[in-house]
Parts: C-alpha cells; structure tokens; sequence
C-alpha cells in the first residue's frame, strides 16, 4: 500500500490517498477540513471507474453519498498569491543571462 499527502497551505484543507489496488479497490481518499475533521471518505474502484463519495458530518457519520469526486482542494485561481501564476505565464522571447 502506498500512501501520498495533498495539503494547501493557504485554506489549511488536505487529503490522504491510500493506493490500495485489491479487490476491485484502487484508492480510498480522505479529505479533511483546516481543523482537521474528515469531511468526505471517497472509494476508487479500479475496473469501473466507479466513486463512491461518502460525505461525512463532524461526528465522522455517513449523511450522504455521491457518485462523483469532491472538488479539488486546490483552486488555482483563489489559492495563488502572485498576480501571473507560473501555470499560465508564458515567455515570448528568448531570453539568455547575459541579457539582463
């Protein structure tokens, strides 16, 4: 099993995803709010394509379930401080260190 970490530093929201591969189980991600309460407990099944999106109260109790994925906890267009973010800048002209 193989385990990765996704937090945002800004809004303080994270996830853990368990690479789990068996029985027609390929991921479990867990999302959890800036204090640390699981909100959503999402199962990736593996030959279907197939979610299931557990939306969690704050006691941790199932009060919903979905068949698609949360949103991202990364929202780009919010969550980047800098006025021209490096996933959208573009250079035009080659520019060489000598040049400056």
């Amino acid at each position: 099993m193989i385990k990765s970490t996704e937090k945002n530093i800004k809004t303080g929201r994270y996830l853990i995803e368990s690479y789990i591969r068996q029985n027609d189980i390929y991921s479990i991600v867990e999302y959890f709010d800036k204090q640390g309460i699981k909100t959503n407990h999402v199962i990736c099944h593996d030959d279907s394509n197939r979610v299931e999106n557990q939306i969690l109260n704050k006691d941790g109790k199932v009060i919903k379930t979905k068949r698609w994925e949360p949103e991202e906890i990364f929202d780009f267009e919010k969550d980047l401080d800098e006025p021209y973010p490096y996933n959208k800048f573009k250079c035009h002209k080659r520019c060489d260190i000598f040049d400056l």
